[in-house]
């Protein structure tokens, strides 16, 4: 990988505050790059779009409270998803 200080920050500080609301245009700014060559630069980089890597983050956030949850209450995934920032449930059976 060709060292690209600005979209190793950017992928930072998506890590960072995945429980954040961030926009495309405000980590491509973190990047110094459009959001159109941030993204496609950020999934050619690193194999996911910054969606993904959003999405993967607050899923794993989110496992970390389900073996709990679910030892307490079988039928919730709400709760820990909610807590991971993570909106919709059918996210967990991907």
């Amino acid at each position: 990988m060709k060292s690209r200080p600005g979209l190793l920050r950017a992928r930072d500080y998506l890590a960072a505050n995945f429980n954040e609301r961030i926009s495309l245009a405000d980590a491509a700014a973190l990047a110094g790059l459009s959001p159109f060559y941030f993204h496609r630069l950020f999934a050619d980089t690193f194999s996911e779009t910054p969606h993904e890597f959003v999405t993967r983050l607050r899923i794993d956030h989110a496992k970390s409270f389900c073996w709990p949850a679910i030892t307490a209450s079988p039928t919730s995934v709400s709760t820990p998803a909610t807590k991971a920032w993570v909106r919709l449930a059918p996210a967990f059976t991907r």
